[in-house]
């Protein structure tokens, strides 16, 4: 009896052990130090569990990119600079926003999900980009207007599937303004 309590007490504390041990492994000395001044300045209550979930991204990045996995290494990419992703979906239809589904590249699912930021259409031959529904304005509506207060972005999140989506990229929205300014007809 003695074995197996000790094994099975090894085997949960050794799992989060060794987790631990990736997690400062993995986590640049860098971002290390940027935490650890953000837990000194009490700006940032949760310094453990952010180092801890280093182990879980290492390991998923490592999946991601040993797979060659392109839609996750996109999706990882958006997570990680938390950059919203641009999808353009079969419809026309365009839905800029957070990833906010999990990444698992060895995981059949099917569907992405998103907490959108902008929504609009694909138009004309040249495929322009219309944008028609600003959900951040109304998101920032939340807490200020009464009517809305039972609101919370959450609810809003967006999910299609995968077999819809003709492309997707990060989108920023200053180099967006850039490109269309750079492409601007001449005056």
């Amino acid at each position: 009896m003695l074995v197996l309590f000790s094994t099975l007490i090894l085997g949960m504390i050794g799992g989060y052990f060794l987790n631990w041990l990736l997690a400062f492994k993995s986590i640049s000395g860098q971002e290390f130090f940027r935490l650890f001044v953000r837990r000194v300045k009490n700006r940032d209550r949760h310094f453990f569990s952010l180092v801890y979930e280093y182990s879980n991204r290492s390991a998923l990045k490592t999946a991601v990119h040993a797979l060659n996995a392109d839609l996750e290494i996109i999706l990882m990419r958006s997570l990680e600079l938390t950059i919203p992703v641009s999808v353009t979906l079969g419809t026309g239809k365009v839905y800029i926003g957070y990833v906010t589904g999990a990444i698992d590249p060895g995981d059949k699912r099917d569907m992405l999900r998103i907490l959108p930021v902008v929504s609009g259409y694909r138009a004309g031959e040249e495929m322009r980009l219309c944008f028609t529904t600003w959900y951040i304005t109304v998101y920032q509506r939340f807490k200020k207007d009464e009517s809305l207060s039972h609101l919370n972005p959450e609810l809003f999140e967006v999910a299609f599937p995968l077999s819809e989506i003709k492309t997707i990229n990060l989108f920023d929205t200053q180099a967006y303004q850039a490109f269309q300014q750079e492409n601007a007809p001449p005056a």
